[in-house]
């Protein structure tokens, strides 16, 4: 029984440490091995599904999504089976089972084994604090990517006050569940609230070894996210340069991830003017995710086609290359409905029908996008309300609406995302300027002239002076 579990512990270190070969020959070595020890000795350790597992988890990290998802699965439920759902070995398994969900973007399939993993481990505290803090922080990662923000804070905050307790203050666990808070709030469009988490995260993980270098680079991606959203291109481009210098030492040129961060940079690109350089570098991510989805068509991989799709057209759409936008933009909402319109896919409908919307007016067809516009905000207002998506998705309407003549909602709709912008990113920010200018518009059509002036003011005196691309147009 010792020599398995040093075995399997070898195993999985090798995987962790994304030291694949290597995990590959123990795995072999390992299952050899087991084929000449007597059966009955090891039994009740149910080393068949343990070994079921560790290659599940191999192919994973292998990106052989759909095959590792099944045979995690069947690990599972045949320990399950043998012994119960709250056997602390069915348990085990299921933690795989789930991150392997996470990591393929089923949020959905994973949302209930999650919420089972959890009530599993309460039982056990204070014996098995650190189980359940990750049980809990696995479940918070599945709800804010089910729209379940509230309920994601919450489980995440727990883990993070588990790991605080428990662990030392240095320790990975408590800069992941920092991280995770921090990308919550950035959803949540709590900006500021997240900058210093994301800063304690990067800290704690600079501090660390060389195997903590994968954790360190999605921290500096999702850090220069939050400064992005916020305006702070500077911040936006050092993190995120930071996070692709380590990754480019770490995984091959097409890995998604990769592909991911130079997406990223591409939009810092477009937000600096700089669009031709933006455009050529997503059509390489455009060309890698292709790619992929060819190899395989796992939800993630199509989740992140179509936001480089996306994200192509909006570049596209401020170089005034308006036919082509709209064409990304219509095929971007077509993958988004082809999706199934899970939980899992609401964020994503938001941003391709304010993209789609964008595009609509740029073509002069401001009635669908009205239409378009209005169906973001619906959704918006029951996954993500208070946010800096609602922001948008007012100020989409209130375009719409000004093309359309309709004045007056168009003025309230635009003193709603100015209201949240303000509290959101701050009265000075860009974006803040943009929503007094939409605001001076939907005013001007009203005939409010002077009112309407002094908010065209506002809008002109926030940007004078910016000489940074589309802020400058």
């Amino acid at each position: 029984v010792d020599a398995f579990q040093a075995r399997s512990d070898l195993i999985e270190l090798s995987i962790d440490r994304r030291d694949l070969p290597a995990a590959i020959i123990q795995l072999d070595a390992a299952e050899a091995w087991l084929k000449q020890v007597p059966q009955a000795l090891i039994a009740a350790h149910d080393p068949d599904a343990r070994l079921m597992f560790l290659r599940a988890k191999l192919l994973h990290r292998s990106d052989q999504f759909p095959g590792a998802e099944a045979m995690a699965r069947q690990a599972w439920q045949r320990v399950r089976d043998r012994k119960g759902e709250g056997d602390a070995a069915t348990l085990d398994l299921l933690t795989g089972y789930v991150g392997i969900l996470r990591d393929t973007g089923r949020y959905d399939e994973a949302l209930a084994p999650a919420q089972a993993l959890v009530a599993g481990y309460r039982p056990l505290e204070p014996l098995n604090e650190f189980r359940l803090s990750n049980a809990l922080y696995s479940l918070g990662a599945v709800q804010e990517n089910t729209g379940q923000m509230p309920l994601a804070i919450t489980s995440e905050q727990e883990a993070l006050a588990i790991r605080r307790r428990i662990l030392p203050a240095n320790h990975p666990s408590i800069a992941n569940t920092l991280g995770s808070v921090a990308t919550t709030l950035q959803k949540l469009g709590r900006l500021r609230e997240a900058l210093p988490l994301h800063a304690e995260a990067v800290t704690i993980l600079k501090a660390r070894p060389e195997n903590a270098k994968f954790d360190l680079a999605r921290e500096y991606n999702n850090w220069g996210g939050t400064c992005f959203r916020l305006g702070d291109l500077d911040c936006a481009a050092n993190n995120i340069k930071e996070a692709l210098i380590l990754w480019d030492q770490l995984l091959p040129p097409d890995h998604s991830t990769v592909l991911t961060a130079r997406g990223n940079l591409a939009k810092l690109y477009g937000r600096r003017g700089q669009l031709r350089e933006g455009e050529a570098l997503l059509r390489q991510v455009l060309a890698g995710r292709e790619a992929a989805v060819a190899r395989d068509h796992a939800a993630a991989m199509v989740t992140a086609l179509s936001g480089t799709r996306g994200a192509l057209g909006e570049n596209l759409l401020q170089q005034g290359r308006d036919a082509e936008a709209l064409a990304l933009a219509q095929l971007r909402w077509r993958d988004v409905v082809a999706s199934g319109g899970g939980k899992a896919e609401e964020m994503d409908a938001i941003s391709a029908l304010v993209l789609l919307s964008l595009a609509e007016l740029a073509n002069q067809q401001p009635q669908s996008a009205l239409e378009h516009a209005q169906a973001a905000l619906t959704r918006v207002l029951v996954i993500s309300p208070g946010s800096l998506d609602e922001a948008v998705a007012h100020l989409t309407v209130a375009r719409a609406q000004v093309a359309l003549g309709q004045a007056v909602p168009a003025v309230a709709q635009a003193r709603q995302a100015l209201a949240l912008y303000t509290g959101i990113t701050g009265p000075e920010d860009r974006n803040t300027a943009l929503a007094h200018g939409v605001l001076g518009r939907a005013l001007l059509a009203q005939g409010t002239r002077a009112e309407a002036r002094d908010e065209l003011d506002k809008a002109i005196a926030a940007l004078d002076g910016v000489d940074e691309g589309d802020w400058k147009t």
